[in-house]
């Protein structure tokens, strides 16, 4: 399984900007929706994949990018361009997760592995939102960081490591309803199944690996195993933004760059350091 990737390509899939024009011989339904001068956001990325057959995807860092009017959600007023930049795709993978793939309620337990990710961070508070119990695991430096969002347990899997005691074998991760990989962590689903950290007719999504394969329903009596990729919803992204326009989900960015050659260079040089808590924004104007 890969991507493809149109040259020339453009980096950037989230985004939020105004509207400085609108290609109206499209469904009118979509279309009629929209002015010129609104402010949207959303993420130019496939349903459920990278790519898709119109091959525009991405073009974020630019002045001005085409996107089709079916992945612009309304920016509210009192969410910041930067806020809702850094949302779209990392809101809606949580989104969906802890909504479709788990359906967490009150009663559940789940456990994040890369709590202080930009999808960890809005998992947390999506999953503390319904009343479930969270665990997650962190780096030394982002233990206090990740504290911040309320999760029931944090897990140093460095001090872990180093005392010859592995995530996995921490005895409060037991028998729990889900297990969410964010990070792709080495051979995750085999340590989470030997070490009983999830039920057997639990939950299990990967988000960077593939190693359960792409069918939901392939590890029976699971409920739900696979690699996950978001879907594009306007509904699920709108619900979104009112939370973070209520201020009951925070969206952290670690920093803003400026849109020039070396603002760019900077930026993805800080991405490479993984030393970012929350997301990098790229600032055109």
């Amino acid at each position: 399984m890969g991507w493809k990737m149109y040259f020339p390509f453009t980096p950037g899939y989230d985004f939020a900007g105004v509207i400085v024009a609108i290609d109206h011989s499209g469904t009118p339904d979509n279309t009629e929706r929209f002015s010129v001068g609104d402010e949207v956001c959303g993420v130019n990325f496939g349903d459920g994949t990278h790519d898709e057959e119109s091959g525009h995807i991405a073009g974020a860092f630019a002045e001005y990018m085409i996107v089709a009017v079916s992945k612009l959600s309304r920016k509210p007023t009192s969410v910041t361009f930067e806020a809702a930049a850094a949302l779209p795709l990392a809101g809606l993978t949580a989104y969906q997760v802890i909504n479709r793939c788990a359906a967490l309620s009150s009663s559940s337990t789940v456990l994040i592995l890369g709590g202080p990710t930009s999808v960890g961070v809005l998992a947390i508070q999506l999953a503390k939102a319904k009343g479930a119990w969270v665990a997650v695991t962190s780096s030394s430096r982002n233990i206090e960081f990740v504290k911040s969002f309320g999760p029931d347990l944090v897990i140093n899997y460095e001090q872990g490591e180093k005392e010859g005691k592995p995530w996995e074998t921490h005895l409060q991760l037991r028998s729990l309803d889900v297990v969410v990989d964010v990070v792709g962590e080495i051979n995750g689903f085999k340590r989470v199944k030997e070490n009983n950290v999830v039920k057997e007719d639990g939950v299990f999504v990967a988000l960077s690996s593939f190693d359960v394969g792409s069918d939901p329903r392939g590890h029976p009596p699971m409920k739900w195993c696979a690699k996950f990729g978001f879907s594009q919803n306007k509904a699920d992204l709108d619900v979104l933004l009112s939370m973070v326009a209520n201020g009951s989900l925070l969206v952290p960015v670690s920093e803003v760059f400026h849109f020039t050659n070396d603002g760019v260079r900077e930026m993805f040089r800080k991405v490479e350091t993984k030393s970012s808590r929350g997301k990098n924004v790229l600032k055109v104007h």
